[in-house]
């Protein structure tokens, strides 16, 4: 379908193309009365006011404002997700954030049919046995196809061949000379698909130990204070001899268990403020005890 919309975009202002938007749909009247716009113009006509940038040289896209699509789609700027978002998604994962620990990879046992045959449940085994021979068919016909088309050279393993009379051997090669490079190919990741089932129905009647224990995540702790910042007015207990006098474990400190030349200190400590750093905590202050709270 011709474009029968005439825009002019050697004008890169919003505010210029908005006018010249508004002018060219008056001039135009008449004609898109007898045929209305179409849902593609109308989104074109947007998309070009919207391109359009701003006094600082921005469009809406670059502003964040609205998302437009581009000619390369797979171009477009991931959408925006709040954390509140995310976690109302039903599809969120406290792991897309933070990873809690390396995840603990056990190594598989080979699969072995005889110890299956010994250890599955009767029901397990039966299906097993359906399985076995689905996988010996497409084992025993992908063969076929790979000696014939040069991609193998020695023939079937002896095993697998007396899996099979010597008449299914032949139906096998035959069916396997009808096979073309996709019905070969689907049935390879078939067959890998129903190895697959053998470990997905061994790990139903026997369970995989981990070897490591897989550590809670601990998130780290924040301290409202540490050392480094000065606790007003009698500082932290840092066992220093006065200090374990100000901050007694067992009872109220009281002014007999102090000498004259502890109480100067303490009387020092409380009456003398010290060069407050910007950051501090004061027990005399009521903002400070509200934060602490």
């Amino acid at each position: 379908m011709q474009n029968r919309l005439k825009l002019d975009f050697t004008i890169s202002s919003l505010e210029e193309r908005t006018s010249f938007t508004d002018q060219y749909l008056e001039d135009n009247k008449e004609i898109f009365d007898i045929k209305p716009l179409t849902e593609k113009e109308l989104e074109t006509i947007a998309n070009y006011i919207l391109w359009g940038k701003d006094k600082n040289g921005k469009n809406v896209n670059q502003l964040k404002e609205i998302q437009l699509e581009t000619r390369n789609k797979t171009w477009n700027r991931k959408e925006e997700e709040s954390l509140d978002a995310l976690i109302e998604s039903p599809v969120f994962k406290e792991s897309m954030i933070k990873n809690y620990s390396a995840q603990t990879r056990v190594r598989k046992e080979p699969f072995s049919r005889s110890q299956a045959r010994k250890e599955a449940p009767p029901y397990i085994l039966e299906r097993y046995e359906e399985l076995w021979r689905e996988i010996d068919t497409l084992d025993l016909m992908i063969n076929y196809y790979d000696l014939a088309h040069g991609k193998r050279k020695n023939p079937p393993r002896e095993s697998l061949l007396n899996l099979f009379t010597p008449e299914e051997q032949e139906k096998l090669k035959e069916k396997a000379s009808y096979l073309n490079q996709f019905s070969y190919l689907k049935r390879r990741h078939l067959l890998v698909e129903l190895r697959r089932e053998q470990f997905t129905l061994r790990d139903s009647y026997k369970s995989q130990i981990l070897r490591t224990t897989v550590e809670a995540y601990a998130p780290p702790t924040t301290f409202f204070f540490d050392a480094e910042i000065p606790v007003l007015p009698l500082g932290l207990c840092n066992n220093q001899p006065i200090d374990k006098k100000i901050f007694p474990l067992n009872h109220i400190p009281e002014p007999q268990d102090f000498s004259e030349k502890e109480l100067r200190e303490v009387s020092s400590r409380i009456w003398k403020p010290p060069a407050q750093a910007k950051l501090y905590f004061d027990f005399r202050e009521k903002e400070h005890i509200y934060e602490a709270f």
